[in-house]
């Protein structure tokens, strides 16, 4: 099974000391899906995006 959402870190603090947000990725369409407050949020996020994928 090929990954296609990923989960990357939003850093706005200037000296970059911890990720801000978290947003989830479309790999295909190199498109944002969606933003979380915690990692563990985005990390489910993508998850069930997955799950819908395979699915299909």
């Amino acid at each position: 099974m090929e990954q296609r959402y990923e989960v990357r870190a939003i850093y706005t603090h200037p000296d970059k000391s911890h990720p801000e947000e978290w947003e989830v990725v479309d790999l295909h369409r190199n498109d944002i899906v969606s933003v979380h407050k915690t990692r563990e949020e985005a990390d489910t996020a993508a998850a069930d995006l997955q799950e819908r994928e395979v699915d299909r």
